[in-house]
């Protein structure tokens, strides 16, 4: 299991590198919905980071154009944020990326995926 992490990891990181991201920023662009604005404190909570981490993540895609922080339109005291076209745009080719490189998976059937991801969900955290 340890050594699939391992592979699964690596290449995750080297997708993102293809996208002159790092491994953080491709996850956090993996966890902003489209056109949906999200607290910075939900996402740090969601990405298991505290938030001196995330605003340098989030300083360097908002330079990129990926992201846009926001005042929350209920309470002005929230920064929220939203995910940009051209962040949906990195993230979608990125996630295309992905998946076609089908890494330690490929030689699996679409039934032993279908399977696989039964499982996974089974034993996966409520939150994913």
């Amino acid at each position: 299991m340890l050594a699939l992490a391992e592979t699964l990891q690596a290449g995750f990181s080297a997708m993102a590198a293809q996208f002159g991201l790092t491994a953080a920023q491709a996850k956090l662009l993996l966890n902003v919905t489209p056109g949906a604005a999200l607290s910075m404190r939900a996402l740090a909570e969601r990405l298991d980071c505290d938030a001196s981490n995330l605003t340098g993540l989030v300083d360097r895609l908002e330079a990129r154009g990926a992201v846009r922080r926001q005042v929350d339109t209920a309470d002005r005291r929230i920064k929220v944020l939203v995910i940009t076209d051209e962040g949906c745009r990195v993230r979608d080719h990125f996630w295309s990326g992905m998946v076609a490189s089908a890494g330690p998976f490929a030689q699996l059937s679409s039934h032993q995926v279908r399977q696989l991801r039964d499982l996974l969900r089974a034993v996966a955290p409520p939150s994913y």
